[in-house]
């Protein structure tokens, strides 16, 4: 059953479903560029505190606990992500770089250009995921070694949502068989359902679209990233209304290795949940994945 998570099915299972994948990406791409046309007129609350954070995943967790009909309780950590630690492992993968680099150079003779190369080589990759890691929340985690959640969002409302993911990772790991310390791609594609659904029930109760407006990007932006990679795989040209909307593409120098499981995640528990409705994220949290049979 677990296999059915695994990236090579998932995969399959988008390569399936393409047409189904075709309208997912109109609808989700149309939503996110209406937000972003009035992106400034929307009211994203307060700069996150300690204090706000604590009543914001309050409230989260209690919604995205209601969904899933979870009623056990685990003793979880939450706090604000610091930028100071973000920056101390930044370095850590600089010197990292630096170290590897200069030691395969070494094999055929240090030079003073080997080490200038190994030096930005480490300099590029260190600068590189800070940059990409201080985006919005791209910066909140969970650590499951001690049901730790760490938020990364600049305000109350994006925090909402991360809470949401994140607290859904946390779940996973304590009521599921799938690993969460793997590139499983429906771990992922689970959690960002979820940030959705929790994400709306907000929007919907304060009558405000901030709250949906991070969820609608990353979510356009996966599943164009997910659509051509499986027209790619397919062989199959991909129509030129979707390949060029202009939405950012999520894959890059750093997010092709860090993004992939992302974007097939999220496309598969897309496909899924149009298919056979929203029940689908509690399917999993019953270990049940039949839904994605190819």
């Amino acid at each position: 059953m677990i296999s059915l998570t695994y990236k090579e099915n998932v995969e399959a299972y988008i390569g399936n479903n393409l047409g189904i994948l075709e309208d997912s990406l109109d609808k989700a791409a149309q939503k996110h560029l209406k937000l972003k046309a009035k992106k400034k007129s929307l009211d994203f609350g307060q700069a996150l505190t300690p204090e706000n954070l604590y009543q914001t995943s309050l409230k989260s967790i209690s919604k995205t606990r209601g969904f899933l009909e979870i009623n056990k309780t685990i003793d979880i950590h939450m706090s604000m992500f610091s930028s100071l630690e973000q920056f101390k492992r930044s370095l850590r993968v600089a010197a990292g770089t630096f170290a590897i680099s200069g030691l395969i150079q070494s094999i055929g003779g240090l030079t003073f250009r080997g080490l200038m190369i190994s030096g930005m080589l480490g300099v590029w990759f260190g600068a590189g995921t800070f940059v990409f890691a201080m985006q919005d929340y791209a910066t909140s985690s969970y650590n499951p070694d001690d049901d730790h959640i760490r938020i990364g969002a600049q305000n109350t409302v994006n925090a909402a949502g991360a809470v949401a993911h994140e607290y859904t990772h946390c779940l996973q790991h304590n009521f599921t068989s799938i690993d969460v310390t793997t590139r499983n791609p429906i771990v992922e594609g689970h959690a960002r359902g979820l940030e959705g659904i929790v994400s709306e029930r907000f929007a919907q109760e304060s009558n405000n679209e901030a709250y949906v407006f991070v969820h609608s990007q990353r979510v356009a932006q996966e599943l164009k990233d997910a659509y051509l990679y499986a027209c790619g795989k397919k062989n199959v040209t991909p129509k030129k209304s979707l390949e060029k909307l202009p939405i950012r593409n999520v894959r890059g120098w750093l997010s092709s290795y860090a993004g992939h499981h992302y974007s097939i995640g999220v496309a598969a528990m897309t496909l899924a949940s149009a298919k056979y409705g929203d029940n689908v994220y509690k399917d999993v949290m019953k270990n049940d994945f039949n839904f994605l049979k190819t």
